[in-house]
């Protein structure tokens, strides 16, 4: 955990990336083992919302994407902007069953042949 660069509370999550081998990098998790569960209409949010923080090093080779079970969003913001930028979702866009979200991930992939490395920070994921 993050305790220098935050947007919430006293603590974010840096996500590391490194795309030079591989298209992808990605962190996974099963929602069923977090407080939110995995019905996600409870309370009837409409979106989710997360906030980036870039890295000026990042390169433009790459970029961030939010999947929930099998639908998936790109973030269109800038990676390499050092500020904290909201990233929301419709949920209702998804086109999923959200009574039974059975995944959450939040990747970085290259757009072209070649990707580099770098890290984003992560803070204040919820539903609205």
């Amino acid at each position: 955990m993050e305790t220098d660069v935050f947007h919430g509370g006293i603590k974010s999550v840096p996500l590391l990336y490194n795309n030079t081998s591989l298209s992808r990098s990605e962190v996974t998790v099963d929602p069923g083992k977090l407080a939110v569960g995995r019905d996600w209409t409870i309370g009837s949010p409409k979106t989710l919302v997360l906030w980036v923080y870039g890295d000026p090093n990042n390169p433009a080779t790459d970029r961030m994407y939010v999947k929930v079970n099998s639908a998936k969003v790109i973030y269109d913001g800038n990676l390499s902007q050092a500020q904290w930028r909201q990233f929301s979702i419709d949920l209702a866009s998804l086109g999923i069953n959200l009574s039974n979200v059975t995944q959450l991930a939040i990747g970085i992939e290259r757009i072209g042949t070649t990707g580099g490395s770098g890290m984003v920070f992560i803070d204040d994921i919820q539903l609205k």
